[in-house]
């Protein structure tokens, strides 16, 4: 195993463990974002899919006739 497979293995483990790209392209000591895109990206199927779906379940949580009700600092809770 070489040194890059490490660091590759620790990208990938911290990805699927959700942290953000942002995050990792620090613990890397890449110079930019877009690096770590660029070597990583691939690693994260269905994050488009994911964003979308967060998106969706937002809007529902504070349409009207919810059962949301938006509190002080959260994005709602059950009334």
């Amino acid at each position: 195993m070489r040194f890059h497979d490490l660091r590759h293995t620790h990208a990938a483990l911290l990805i699927a463990a959700g942290v953000h790209p942002k995050v990792i392209q620090m613990r890397l000591g890449h110079s930019s974002y877009s690096t770590t895109m660029d070597l990583y990206g691939h690693l994260m199927p269905g994050i488009d899919d994911r964003a979308v779906d967060a998106l969706e379940q937002m809007i529902d949580d504070h349409a009207p006739g919810s059962r949301r009700v938006e509190g002080p600092g959260d994005l709602g809770q059950e009334a």
